[in-house]
C-alpha cells in the first residue's frame, strides 16, 4: 500500500486529475479576514519549491495548471473566494 504523503500540498499534487502545462496562471483569493498561518506556510512550501512566487495581497503567480489548482484548493480549504487567470500575455 502506498504511502500518504505528509504534506497536505504534495497530496493536493497527487489528487488532482488535470493535464499540467508549463502556461503561467495567476490565482487571486478573498479572504474577508487574516488568512491562518497555516495557508502562508504551505504557499512557503511551493515558493520554495519555485512553483509560485506571490505578488501581493491575495495574489499568486503559478507554474502551471496544476500547481494554480493546488492554491485554489488550498484557499478553499480556508473557505477563501478564489479565481484563476491563465496568462496569454506578459510584457
Amino acid at each position: 500500500m502506498a504511502k500518504k504523503p505528509r504534506l497536505l500540498i504534495d497530496w493536493y499534487f497527487n489528487t488532482i486529475r488535470v493535464p499540467d502545462d508549463d502556461a503561467t496562471y495567476i490565482v487571486i483569493y478573498s479572504t474577508g479576514r487574516s488568512p491562518p498561518k497555516e495557508f502562508y506556510q504551505h504557499l512557503r512550501r511551493l515558493a520554495e519549491r519555485e512553483l509560485i512566487e506571490k505578488i501581493g495581497t491575495g495574489s499568486v503567480i503559478c507554474k502551471g495548471r496544476k500547481t494554480a489548482m493546488v492554491v485554489k484548493m488550498l484557499a478553499e480549504k480556508y473557505s477563501f473566494r478564489t479565481k484563476i487567470f491563465k496568462v496569454v500575455e506578459a510584457f
